[in-house]
């Protein structure tokens, strides 16, 4: 990976550790907003991916935990609402990416977190 040194007036206790890991520094009203709940389109794959067996991908469930990852950043996600042709899912914690973003979509599966599928934005609540 590569790394990158950035001079900020922020305080250091706030950096140390990689605690900004993920996170994003801007200017106020530059940043995109955050999100704590984000409506999408599914799409599954057939088979889960990283299982050592042939799994297949079964529909979502309200109240299932999912894990997403939106360009670096990972994050938690409870399906709060299954529509027609997209999902509503809670965030936690919120994230803040572009406008419109594609995010891969992870279950647990014999107690580890295994690729479904991938989202598409709808909505950004």
């Amino acid at each position: 990976g590569g790394l990158i040194g950035l001079g900020t007036n922020l305080d250091p206790a706030l950096t140390k550790g990689d605690h900004l890991i993920g996170n994003l520094v801007g200017r106020p009203d530059t940043l995109p907003e955050i999100l704590h709940e984000i409506e999408f389109k599914v799409n599954l794959l057939d088979r889960v991916i990283g299982s050592e067996q042939m799994l297949r991908v079964h529909s979502l469930k309200h109240n299932e935990k999912l894990l997403l990852v939106v360009g670096t950043e990972k994050t938690g996600g409870t399906v709060t609402k299954i529509l027609k042709d997209s999902v509503i899912i809670k965030l936690n914690p919120p994230i803040c990416p572009a406008e419109d973003f594609i995010f891969a979509i992870s279950r647990i599966i014999n107690r580890r977190y295994r690729l479904i599928g991938y989202g598409e934005t709808v909505d950004n609540n």
